[in-house]
């Protein structure tokens, strides 16, 4: 853990109890870095880390973190801004996921999701699209990634800035999510990605163990 800066905070949170960290508690396999003023990690253990990261590089940024047995593979960098913040529920399990938050960009990620290897996530686009006449911006982040609980992400999919994604829903491997898909249990799936199945829920057993009940 390396922390530059004034009013930083890392909470960690056991058994409902809250207590400022020492480097004694941060999970392994969990890097934490922040460089800036007035930012606040919140962890709540246990949480099964294996070469992650969250890296703070600006001010006013919160970022909590759901007790988890798999989180592997995830590097959260938020810079490039201010008060951006990150939320990843209870039971949330990652293997592979790069979360980019810049200038005031939020990501909101449910409980019990699943997610698997080669995704990212962006919560801005990062550089500035401008009216060529007027000067005006067009691409701020003005609404948060939302994914709702019991989400599953299939691998090298992308999510950009603003995107809904309903509860109980799946998106499709290598897809693209690029708006709002407000209906819950869906499939989404494609470039740029749609709703291509309704009335839908997943389980993270795969075919032969329901069928044999184990």
């Amino acid at each position: 853990m390396e922390i530059l800066g004034k009013n930083n905070q890392v909470i960690i949170v056991k058994d409902g109890v809250e207590g400022l960290a020492a480097d004694k508690d941060i999970v392994s396999g969990l890097n934490i870095k922040i460089s800036g003023n007035d930012n606040t990690i919140k962890l709540h253990y246990p949480i099964n880390a294996l070469n992650s990261a969250i890296l703070i590089e600006n001010d006013g940024v919160k970022v909590e973190i759901g007790s988890t047995n798999v989180f592997y593979n995830v590097c959260a960098k938020i810079r490039y801004g201010f008060g951006q913040s990150l939320s990843i529920g209870r039971g949330t399990t990652m293997i592979g996921t790069e979360i980019f938050i810049n200038e005031t960009g939020k990501v909101e990620i449910g409980e019990d999701c699943m997610f698997s290897d080669h995704i990212t996530i962006w919560g801005s686009d990062a550089h500035a699209i401008s009216d060529l006449e007027t000067g005006t911006i067009l691409n701020r982040p003005i609404e948060p990634v939302h994914i709702g609980n019991h989400v599953w992400v299939g691998q090298h999919t992308k999510i950009t800035k603003g995107v809904y994604i309903g509860n109980n829903s799946v998106v499709a491997l290598g897809s693209v999510a690029c708006k709002k898909y407000t209906e819950d249990n869906v499939v989404i799936g494609g470039n740029p990605a749609e709703i291509i199945k309704r009335n839908i829920t997943w389980s993270r057993k795969n075919t032969y163990q329901i069928d044999n009940n184990l």
